[in-house]
């Protein structure tokens, strides 16, 4: 297009000779050329990517939060749900652990020292592997089937809110019968928490 549009204006000029500016060159006025302004504008995509990218790994390294390892001191227990009752019968805040070792940690789960894992299930909020617990009672006369998950609102790298779910699952043993008169089972209990580093 650029030859065409050329030849045209020489020839109404009287020109014998013609010079074509093809896309690119150089023009006699130091005009940047078409090269020269893509060559710019892909310097300017570079560094806009580049700065997105950065920003990007700031937000990133900011918003993570690692569980730091060690032992954990679990205190202001108090039992929120106990359909059953289980609370008249015995002190239900002694199915909460009193501590816990975390050993190892990273940005989408931790694990205790027993071999339990928790894994990041929404945010911060952990949620542990159930535990299975067989407690004695009546001088052993009959043993209860507990099972336990936990559920860790991570706060930061030292600080976590705890829900425990709780199930007494079954009874087993001479003196059920003693223990069924007072309790269904299952029997669920709730309990919160809260636990440091």
């Amino acid at each position: 297009m650029y030859r065409v549009v050329a030849c045209f204006v020489l020839a109404a000029c009287g020109s014998d000779s013609i010079s074509v500016v093809e896309p690119g060159d150089n023009s006699d006025d130091g005009t940047p050329t078409n090269d020269d302004q893509s060559a710019q504008d892909n310097t300017e995509d570079t560094s806009e990517e580049s700065k997105d990218s950065t920003q990007e790994t700031e937000t990133t390294d900011t918003d993570v939060v690692y569980v730091d390892t060690g032992t954990w001191s679990v205190v202001n227990v108090n039992a929120i749900d106990d359909p059953c009752g289980v609370g008249d019968f015995q002190d239900v805040t002694e199915m909460v652990p009193t501590s816990f070792d975390v050993v190892e940690s990273d940005t989408t789960k931790f694990f205790l020292d027993d071999g339990t894992v928790c894994y990041a299930d929404t945010g911060e909020t952990h949620v542990c592997d159930t535990v299975y617990i067989q407690e004695s009672a009546l001088a052993g006369t009959a043993t209860m089937d507990i099972e336990s998950i936990m559920i860790a609102d991570v706060l930061s790298g030292t600080q976590m809110d705890l829900t425990f779910d709780v199930l007494l699952a079954s009874c087993e043993g001479a003196g059920c019968v003693m223990i069924e008169l007072a309790l269904e089972f299952p029997c669920p209990v709730t309990l919160t928490a809260e636990a440091s580093n």
